[in-house]
């Protein structure tokens, strides 16, 4: 049965465009569940909550249980957000009516895993974190008409305010809970914590408070919260792991009666983040903070500067002046905001074009949510203090605290606070704490502090198991210096994890410098099961499943696991050579069509032939169908290389022919293309804004209006409109492909690399990955990388399912050899046979588990196609790939006189998110491999299943 995806969008804590204070602005809405017209909603049934709350931090367990009423499973995709000091500690899965717990392993072989796990219809689970602090949760299978259970962990530093931590379950639900459970324990905690939620009441315990609450048919119209008035005296905790050992201190710095206020700028630069992603951010909070700061400053000159893709220069440096404050020479805030309000959320965010050193002011003011999808380059010239302030939910949190340390300014979280109070921040001066000495068993290296709401908060990890040992830290306030004393044998043993509180704060430091930092960061991932932006969290059905791809599964596993691996380990000894056998024995194959004599004379008439897939689709809904493999027609294997009779070769001179290449034009009649072709030039981009608010979170909607762009010669204009793409998903493969592809077209290359570097380090375990990327270092002219990278892939040995990729990369390996000069030394001369050819034609596509047909129909009228593989004359056609990317490549070595016509046959997809219509690329060489080479491209969309695309002609004549 065809499972239909749904997508579950889990948003926690997310903020309000409306409420100014943290109790509004921190809320869960009720997860909601997206599936197909005509099919009963997916329901949240039941939500578990399990917390251990030890002095300010707390560890929650949420259980969802979500029932699917239908009578066919479904594949499910649940996406939720964080702020900044939250963290996924574990994910639990509930197999045969037990939870398994999660492993922690490389982002990319948990995709592996998952995806090849779903293909053999076995039941997996995987979470993963994306950009800033987005994660994303893959579930397979919900059973029809019954229960899917999952357990997501969340570790916090609780904020404090009023004496008192803020605890909250921030769901907001107005469809009734079947059950409604919480069970919390507060350690440590003597007075009784005030709820908002009526019926919750204390029990008192020799360690502290708890509380076991439930109630059925439960509706949350506000996030239950507590109130937990904080301990006068520092609480030190301790807890053992291995070999370490980990101390948690809090404590409260006595109040002053007044806040210090720092010395405010008189020259500040605004950096307004304009990225698509960007449009997310609260801007009513942006602007209320802008508006603050006028007024309390009175004047303030400001230099505005607006970058997405592109950095602009929006005026020069003016002077802004609250509304009641005589100002001749400058303007009032209304024109500021005014500025603001119409500038136009596009394109994705690159820092490279920033440079701080340049800007003239005291001070730096960086709106930004901090993602980055396409560029990786920092900011430059950081010589002067960066303010950074961010109100939008879905943010790289890390990188905006990074840019506040380097520059020693300071980072404000305005999704978890008001305007007001973001602005007392920024006016306050900071108080300040450091280390002053540690013993011997802590490095300082490994403490780390943080000050909030006059507490301070200290976590450390000790090199050795006894509780001596002691931490000295000095905290200044008004240039006043207190030191505090922090002792392990004062600390109480507890069973929660501060290693992996612990081991993210140690990620977050050395995520500052990523590139260097990565692989450390992965061994403290895996170490203290912290999910970053690297790794992910996998459950797994079968032992052998974890044995298949190395990943060390739960402790009851442990023993078989080791077992089998190996086993596993002795097979796979000579894989390398293996696969290289593999390449060579391709390439004698394929010479044996290349050196074969084929006729070309017209052919006699002969009795039409009907060939069809023989396997079936199952229709299933959603434009979708499943797929199943396809059988060749009897006798295919002999007859694709099986004798001709021999035909004369002719002594004659070579006759010189003439090629042309042809190619359709694809025109996107869409109402929205009509809509901006119908205005004059000057005003399409005006059109395009006022569109895109409509439009804003359709894929093919920017593809379409950068191509119309392009199309007119506006290239500048089409990046930046196409690179919208990139932020509707972040880590999304496909959308970086469609936009790889459409860069390509544009003569975009160094784009098209950037975006295949970043679909090869999330699907290395795909061949596609590696060629797509070789071909777009091949197109900008970096020859050796390109034949680099294809002969790695023939090393390598793959999933049967790409079969038939191979030869392809021998080809364009020995095309590049061809026509390049290149260092050929390491490549094994066996693999080393240019082939030219007359015509070749090879496509690929944007989306995996499509079939797509290459169909090429010769100037007698035969057609060369997967059941007819090769031609009376020598036309070859490559393995059929029906559950890939492609590609499929056609081949002809002398081509006879006349007409190719060239045509692909969307046939259909076992896609189970189909998000965006397949993107194709056709590629047409003439004399390929030959000095004389000429290729054409183009890329086309594929809508429906059993969709036949004219994609041009290749004319040939004397």
């Amino acid at each position: 049965m065809k499972k239909i995806l749904f997508i579950i969008s889990l948003l926690l804590f997310s903020s309000t465009n409306v409420a100014n204070t943290p109790q509004a602005a921190m809320i869960l809405p009720a997860p909601m569940v997206k599936i197909p017209a005509g099919l009963k909603p997916i329901r949240l049934t039941q939500l578990n909550v399990e917390t251990d709350i030890v002095a300010n931090i707390a560890t929650s367990t949420y259980e969802f249980v979500f029932h699917n009423p239908n009578h066919r499973p479904l594949e499910g995709e649940l996406v939720f957000s964080l702020f900044e000091g939250q963290h996924v500690v574990d994910y639990a899965l509930q197999i045969n009516g037990r939870y398994r717990q999660a492993s922690v392993v490389p982002k990319a072989k948990a995709k592996e895993a998952f995806e090849n796990t779903i293909r053999a219809k076995i039941d997996p689970a995987v979470i993963e974190k994306t950009i800033g602090n987005n994660f994303k949760t893959r579930l397979y299978p919900l059973p029809a008409k019954g229960d899917k259970r999952i357990k997501i962990t969340l570790q916090e530093v609780l904020e404090s305010k009023n004496a008192h931590f803020q605890y909250r379950i921030p769901f907001v639900n107005s469809q009734p809970l079947e059950k409604l459970s919480l069970h919390i324990n507060l350690l440590d905690v003597v007075s009784q914590p005030i709820s908002n939620y009526a019926g919750m009441t204390f029990d008192k315990t020799t360690q502290g408070q708890y509380i076991t609450f439930k109630k059925a048919n439960a509706v949350i119209k506000q996030p239950i919260t507590l109130q937990i008035k904080q301990q006068k005296q520092p609480s030190t905790f301790f807890q053992t792991r291995g070999k370490d050992g980990f101390i948690y201190t809090t404590l409260t710095q006595p109040k002053s009666s007044k806040s210090e206020i720092r010395e405010r700028p008189k020259h500040l630069a605004i950096l307004w983040n304009t990225s698509h992603s960007n449009q997310d951010r609260n801007k009513k909070k942006d602007l209320n903070f802008l508006n603050q700061l006028i007024q309390t400053t009175g004047k303030v000159k400001i230099q505005l500067i607006a970058f997405s893709n592109n950095s602009q220069l929006l005026h020069p440096s003016t002077t802004f002046c609250a509304e009641k404050v005589s100002c001749p020479e400058g303007k009032r805030f209304s024109v500021l905001r005014n500025q603001l309000n119409q500038l136009h959320f596009d394109g994705t965010s690159d820092y490279s074009k920033l440079n701080i050193s340049a800007l003239s002011v005291d001070e730096v003011l960086l709106f930004s949510n901090g993602i980055k999808t396409l560029f990786d380059a920092e900011l430059k010239g950081i010589n002067k203090p960066i303010t950074v302030i961010n109100s939008a939910l879905k943010a790289d949190t890390n990188l905006l605290m990074g840019i506040a340390r380097q520059s020693k300014g300071r980072f404000i979280d305005m999704s978890k606070h008001s305007a007001i109070d973001a602005f007392q921040q920024f006016l306050n001066q900071q108080n300040k704490v450091r280390v002053l000495s540690a013993s011997k068993n802590i490095k300082r290296e490994n403490i780390f502090t943080s000050l909030n709401n006059n507490r301070l908060t200290l976590i450390a990890k000790t090199d050795a198991l006894f509780k001596t040992g002691w931490i000295t830290v000095e905290l200044t306030e008004k240039n006043k210096k207190t030191q505090k004393v922090i002792r392990l044998a004062n600390a109480t043993p507890v069973k929660i994890a501060l290693n992996s509180l612990w081991g993210a704060q140690k990620i977050n430091e050395l995520s500052a410098n990523y590139k260097k930092n990565k692989p450390a960061m992965i061994r403290l991932a895996q170490q203290h099961k912290v999910l970053t932006r690297d790794m992910s969290l996998i459950v797994l059905d079968r032992v052998e499943d974890y044995v298949r791809y190395e990943i060390m599964p739960p402790h009851g596993l442990r023993q078989r696991y080791t077992k089998l691996l190996a086993l596993k380990k002795d097979k796979t000894l000579y894989e390398k050579e293996q696969a290289l056998i593999e390449s060579i024995q391709l390439l004698q194959t394929q010479k044996i069509w290349y050196n074969k004599t084929f006729p070309k004379s017209k052919p006699a008439p002969i009795k039409k032939k009907t060939a069809s897939k023989m396997s079936s689709y199952s229709a299933a809904g959603n434009n979708s169908v499943q797929m199943a493999p396809r059988a060749a027609p009897a006798m295919e294997a002999q007859r694709q290389f099986a004798p001709r009779a021999k035909i004369a070769k002719k002594e004659s001179k070579k006759v010189t022919m003439k090629a042309s290449i042809t190619l359709k034009s694809f025109n996107p009649n869409a109402a929205y293309i009509q809509q901006i072709k119908a205005q004059p030039p000057e005003h399409w981009l005006k059109t395009y804004y006022k569109l895109k608010l409509k439009h804003n979170d359709q894929p093919m909607f920017y593809v379409d209006v950068a191509d119309l762009f392009y199309k007119n010669k506006r290239t500048k204009e089409a990046v930046l409109i196409l690179s919208n793409l990139l932020e509707l998903d972040f880590e999304n493969s496909e959308f970086l492909r469609v936009f790889a592809l459409k860069a390509m077209e544009i003569k975009a290359h160094t784009l098209a690399i950037r975006a295949f570097e970043k679909v090869k380090e999330l699907r290395p375990f795909e061949p596609q990955s590696f060629r797509d990327l070789a071909l777009a270092y091949n197109r900008k002219g970096e020859h050796q990388k390109a034949a680099d990278l294809l002969y790695s892939l023939l090393l390598t040995t793959w999933d049967s399912r790409f079969s038939g990729v191979k030869i392809i990369i021998i080809n364009e390996l020995n095309n590049i050899l061809a026509l390049h000069t290149i260092n050929k030394s390491k490549f094994d001369p066996r693999l080393i046979s240019p082939m030219p050819v007359d015509l070749r034609i090879v496509i690929n596509w944007s989306s995996d588990n499509s079939d797509i047909d290459l169909w090429v129909i010769d100037p007698y009228g035969e057609k060369t196609f997967y059941s007819n593989k090769v031609s009376r004359i020598g036309g070859k056609i490559s393995n059929d790939i029906t559950r890939g990317y492609g590609p499929e490549e056609f081949m002809i070595r002398d081509a006879v006189a006349g007409t190719y016509k060239i045509q692909v046959n969307y046939y259909g997809s076992s896609q189970q998110k189909r998000l965006i219509p397949v993107t194709l690329r056709a590629e047409i060489y003439s004399a390929y491999s030959h000095n004389k080479e000429i290729q054409k491209e183009l890329v086309v969309r594929l809508k429906n299943n059993k969709e036949v695309v004219d994609i041009g002609e290749y004319h040939y004549e004397k």
